[in-house]
């Protein structure tokens, strides 16, 4: 499952250098470019389960909040915060003021969502375990479906009549993906017990039917076209449980994947940084506008690379610090 996380984060940035900042393609585009940008949407539908596949990876194991854990997490959010903070005002000349390092650390500029929602997801861990615990299977499970089907209308089908569920972009929604996720761990429904790469089929079909959808749907209503997208969407749920199951039955170990996936996390707090985020832009940008075909592919996938790998270095100063005062107390 380690892999897993890994790879659910790149699938994050994938998502991010994709739709996020190139927006959502157009019956223009299908029309100038069709291959390319059937491309486009069909990398976004197998990266858009980025976000709830992490979700769903803590619930599957279960989070057991302590105290160094959580301290050591918030540590990651404010040594990434001040250390770009600090370092972009220095590059720029400016004075470095308290109170903007202050905001910066507090995530107090809107920035980080997920940060913020997964902090509070781990809050509630404890609540949330002590109901698995205790509650019959049978009212677990009435929950678990009362709630999707509440989110499929309020949150998916009319998503601006229930603006807190945010397309699954809210601790509510992370809170149902974990008590999900938990469910299938613990009972094993049928669904989840194909054999390995009947769940790798389930998610490249799922990934596919949304692309035709996209496709079919382009030519009427861009809106729809967005719905496809959501965290909220059935559709990306179900895909993102196949990707899960598929990898929960791979049997391999690893030291060196164990220690790569410790430190997934600092590449969304580097490139999802509100300073850093604008540069992160720019260079997808460039590289959109002044190449083509395979190329496009190519470079952004070695810039994503790039910034992986750059994360994933930085945060080794940040476990170093860590170690170095746990060690001390």
């Amino acid at each position: 499952m380690e892999l897993l996380r890994i790879i659910a984060m790149f699938l994050v940035m994938v998502s991010h250098a994709n739709f996020w900042i190139l927006s959502f393609p157009t019956t223009s585009d299908f029309a100038v470019s069709p291959l390319a940008t059937l491309m486009r949407v069909l990398l976004e539908t197998l990266s858009i389960v980025s976000v709830n596949v992490f979700v769903l990876i803590s619930g599957w194991y279960g989070m057991k909040l302590r105290r160094t854990k959580l301290l050591s997490f918030i540590f990651q959010i404010l040594f990434f915060n001040v250390l770009i903070s600090v370092l972009s005002s220095l590059y720029a000349g400016k004075e470095i003021y308290v109170i903007d390092i202050v905001k910066a650390s507090l995530l107090l500029d809107g920035s980080l969502w997920f940060v913020k929602a997964y902090l509070m997801l781990l809050i509630l861990s404890p609540l949330l375990n002590i109901y698995i615990q205790n509650v019959e299977r049978k009212q677990y499970k009435c929950l678990l479906i009362s709630f999707f089907l509440f989110q499929s209308v309020y949150g998916w089908l009319f998503p601006y009549s229930t603006v807190w569920i945010c397309n699954g972009y809210s601790v509510i929604s992370f809170v149902a993906l974990y008590l999900l996720a938990r469910y299938i761990y613990i009972y094993r429904p049928s669904f989840s017990c194909n054999k390995r790469y009947m769940d790798f089929m389930g998610y490249i079909g799922l990934s596919v039917f949304i692309l035709v959808l996209y496709v079919l749907l382009s030519n009427y209503n861009l809106e729809l076209c967005r719905r496809l997208f959501m965290y909220s969407s059935p559709l990306v749920i179900l895909s993102s449980l196949y990707l899960l199951f598929a990898f929960s039955k791979m049997q391999f170990k690893s030291l060196y994947i164990n220690y790569v996936a410790a430190s997934v996390f600092s590449v969304y707090l580097f490139h999802q940084n509100t300073v850093f985020e604008y540069i992160f832009r720019g260079d997808v940008l460039r590289i959109y506008n002044n190449h083509s075909g395979l190329y496009v592919i190519l470079y952004t996938g070695s810039y994503l690379v790039l910034i992986y790998a750059t994360s994933f270095a930085i945060d080794q100063i940040r476990r170093f610090c860590w170690r170095h005062i746990v060690n001390k107390q």
